[in-house]
């Protein structure tokens, strides 16, 4: 099923670009893994950190997972930028759902318990693209630091 969505996806791509719930899930995956190489080394952790997001907050099965990651790094290795992501983000979901998306990059961030510098300029580029404020971005790496040091 994710593949005749996806199918639909690319066939429109040039033409029509797909906002709907799985344009929306191919951007946020293609951040997840934008996010998950900032630092040059996308980890086997940051990976599962990724798949584990897909499987729990979309609910995807093991399978779909994986199809949506390597269908989202292939859309990310064509991508010129990162605003066709946000932009894809910024017309359909409401400040909550893109708040949502910034704490799971941070999550990712945070899989391999360090901060690179190239992750925290890329965290707050996202969260400028989203147009979510400063005070949020930090307030979600709180809530994300916050949930690490309590597992």
């Amino acid at each position: 099923m994710l593949a005749k969505i996806v199918d639909r996806f690319w066939n429109r791509l040039e033409t029509e670009p797909e906002i709907g719930p799985d344009g929306v899930l191919l951007a946020t995956s293609a951040l997840l893994i934008e996010i998950a190489a900032a630092d040059g080394d996308f980890s086997a952790l940051e990976r599962e950190t990724i798949l584990k997001i897909l499987r729990n907050d979309h609910e995807l099965g093991e399978a779909a997972a994986a199809e949506l990651l390597e269908l989202a790094e292939a859309e990310r290795q064509r991508s010129v930028d990162l605003w066709s992501f946000t932009n894809r983000l910024n017309r359909v979901l409401d400040r909550d759902a893109k708040l949502a998306v910034i704490r799971n990059v941070w999550e990712v961030v945070y899989a391999d318990k360090r901060l690179d510098g190239y992750e925290d300029y890329l965290v707050h580029k996202l969260a400028e693209l989203l147009n979510l404020s400063h005070e949020l971005l930090i307030a979600a790496k709180l809530e994300v630091l916050k949930r690490h040091k309590q597992a």
